[in-house]
C-alpha cells in the first residue's frame, strides 16, 4: 500500500459545503472572491486530481482526466460547464488504458502517459485521434529496473518542452530505513521524443539536506513546477528552502522561506511503522505543493499545519485532511509577499489549480459533509 500512496495518496476526495471556507483567509493576503461551480453529468468524477488550465481560441478550459471513464474532460473555467469529452482508444493494438497523468502542449499535441512507464505514451489530438505512440526502454539503472514511478499530476507535472517531455520520477523505497535516502536516486528525468528514449538526469538527487536521513515518505517526496522562464522550482517537505534549477539541473539558487507556523524541525522516524509516521506527519508540519501563477506573477507554496495527534481517529493518512494549511505567497522573485492560513476539513490544495480569476481551491476534503454528485465547488481567491 505504501507505494500506491506516492501519486495517489491525496485522490481521496469528497464534495463538501462552503460556509467556514470564506472566513479562514478573511484576515489575510488571499482575498475571496468568488465560487464557481463546475458541473458533473453521469459519467464524471468528483476528482481533480489530475488536471491543466489551457487556452481554446482564447478562451480558457479546465482539462480534467477522467479516469473512470477514460477520457478528458474539457470544463469552459468560467461557467463551469462541460464543453468537450475526448474519449480515449479503448480496443484493439492502440487501446490507450492505465493513463495516470496528460499534458496539453497545443490542440494538436496533447501527451497521455501511463502509470509507472513511459511505455505506450500516447500523442493525441483534441478530436482524440492517435498522432503517436512513444515505447521507450525504462532505464535498468533506475532504482527499479524498468519501472518508473513518474508522479504526472498536479503536484509533479509532466511537461513537453524542445522535443523532450521531462519528468521527476518518486521513491519506492521505505524512506525511514537505514541508507534509503541516498545520493543514488535520480528524481529528474526525461523522454526525447526523436529517439524514443529516456534519459535520467546524472547530477539530479536528493538535496544534501536529505541525505542518510530517515523521514516518513509522505515527506521524502518533493513538489516541482515549471516558471515562465523554463526554470524548474522545488519543494520538498522537511526542507523550508525553494530550490530553483535550470532543466540540466543546475543550481541556480536556494531562497530560504520557513513558515511562520513552523514549531520546529521535522522529526526523523527511524524504522517507523505505520502509527509512528502518521504521528510525525499529523503533529509536525511540512511543506506541500508549489504553484506558479503566470498571471499575477506570483508562486503559492502550501504548509501542512501540525496538531496534536489522535491515535484513536488518526488512523489513516486521510486524516492529514484535518489539519490546518497556509500559503506562503512569493512574488516572481520569490520574495516572500504574505502567508495566509486556512482552516481544515474544507480544501484539497492538491487539486487545486490556476486560472486568470485566479487561485481555485476546490471544496474536496473528505472529512467535509453535505456531498454532491453533480458538481465540484471552487472557491476563487487572490492576493490582496
Amino acid at each position: 500500500m505504501r507505494k500506491c500512496f506516492l501519486i495517489f495518496i491525496f485522490g481521496l476526495i469528497a464534495l463538501i459545503s462552503c460556509q467556514n471556507s470564506k472566513e479562514s483567509a478573511s484576515d489575510s493576503g488571499l482575498v475571496f472572491l468568488n465560487s464557481q461551480k463546475f458541473e458533473l453529468d453521469s459519467l464524471a468524477v468528483p476528482s481533480l486530481l489530475f488536471n491543466q488550465v489551457s487556452k481554446i481560441e482564447n478562451k480558457e478550459y479546465l482539462f480534467n482526466l477522467n479516469q473512470l471513464n477514460n477520457s478528458l474532460d474539457l470544463y469552459d473555467i468560467n461557467s463551469g460547464i462541460l464543453s468537450k469529452r475526448i474519449s480515449f482508444e479503448n480496443a484493439g493494438p492502440n487501446a490507450i488504458k492505465g493513463i495516470s497523468g496528460f499534458y496539453v502542449h497545443n490542440l494538436d499535441s496533447i501527451f497521455l502517459f501511463p502509470k509507472m512507464s513511459f511505455v505506450k505514451t500516447t500523442l493525441i489530438n483534441i478530436d482524440g485521434e492517435t498522432k503517436n505512440i512513444y515505447s521507450p526502454q525504462i532505464p535498468l539503472e533506475n532504482e527499479i529496473p524498468r519501472v518508473l514511478n513518474h508522479a504526472s499530476t498536479n503536484y509533479l507535472p509532466s511537461f513537453y518542452y524542445n522535443g523532450k517531455v521531462f519528468f521527476d520520477q518518486l521513491t519506492l523505497k521505505n524512506t525511514t530505513k537505514e541508507g534509503s535516502i541516498n545520493s543514488d536516486f535520480r528524481p529528474l528525468g526525461y523522454l526525447d521524443l526523436e529517439s524514443d528514449s529516456i534519459l535520467l538526469e546524472n547530477n539530479s538527487g536528493y538535496p544534501q539536506f536529505y541525505l542518510n536521513k530517515k523521514y516518513p515518505i509522505y515527506v521524502s517526496v518533493h513538489s516541482r513546477i515549471l516558471n515562465n522562464n523554463n526554470k524548474l522550482v522545488y519543494s520538498w517537505g522537511v526542507l523550508d528552502s525553494l530550490i530553483v534549477r535550470d532543466l540540466d539541473w543546475g543550481l541556480e539558487r536556494m531562497v530560504s522561506s520557513r513558515s511562520r507556523f513552523q514549531d520546529g524541525d521535522f522529526p526523523q522516524t527511524p524504522n517507523a511503522g505505520l502509527v509512528q509516521e502518521l504521528d510525525a506527519v499529523i503533529s509536525s508540519g511540512y511543506y506541500g505543493r508549489v504553484v506558479f501563477d503566470p498571471f499575477q506573477k506570483v508562486y503559492y507554496r502550501f504548509y501542512h499545519i501540525g496538531r496534536l495527534y489522535n491515535p484513536d481517529q488518526d488512523n489513516s493518512i486521510t486524516s492529514i485532511f484535518k489539519n490546518d494549511f497556509s500559503i506562503l505567497v512569493y512574488d516572481e522573485n520569490l520574495e516572500l509577499l504574505h502567508e495566509s492560513k486556512f482552516d481544515g476539513e474544507v480544501y484539497d490544495f492538491y487539486q487545486a489549480f490556476v486560472g486568470e480569476n485566479g487561485l481555485y481551491l476546490p471544496r474536496l476534503n473528505p472529512f467535509l459533509a453535505d456531498l454532491s454528485e453533480d458538481f465540484i465547488v471552487c472557491d476563487i481567491f487572490r492576493l490582496k
